[in-house]
């Protein structure tokens, strides 16, 4: 596992220890000098070497004039109309106040209605009617 690390290790920052993250370099420094990954370290050598041969050249200033002209010839867009004036500061939730309100609304009145609505006690005369009729119901089939 740590010799696939380092070889990881030198895909990606190179043989030049200078390069490798500060933590743990020490113990990497240590571990690429095995003999086992000889190879890699050369190719990671060669690669550094090549690298550094590669120069790049800083752009004309005619390029950076170029694009600072093109940049200034777009079109610029407005500021919406909601904006306030500057230096005032706006309810950030402002877009969302209607659904909240209305979410808390439903909320209240279904409390409500469950509180007062949901269980409505039946009156004396219903329980009396109901009970008659159940022991009417009871003595016809207990006859048969």
């Amino acid at each position: 596992m740590l010799l696939a690390r380092l070889k990881n290790f030198f895909a990606a920052f190179g043989a030049d220890a200078r390069r490798w993250p500060k933590p743990g370099r020490r113990i990497w420094r240590r571990l690429a000098g095995l003999s086992c990954l000889g190879a890699e370290r050369t190719e990671a050598e060669h690669i550094d070497r090549m690298l550094d041969l590669w120069r790049i050249e800083a752009p004309p200033d005619r390029l950076a004039q170029n694009i600072c002209q093109q940049a200034l010839a777009l079109r610029q867009n407005r500021e919406p109309p909601s904006a306030g004036p500057p230096g005032v500061v706006l309810w950030p939730f402002s877009n969302y106040w209607p659904g909240i309100a209305t979410f808390g609304l439903a909320l209240v009145l279904g409390c409500l209605l469950g509180w007062y609505g949901g269980a409505a006690p039946s009156s004396t005369s219903e329980d009396w009617l109901n009970m008659t009729a159940l022991n009417t119901l009871s003595e016809d089939f207990n006859e048969r």
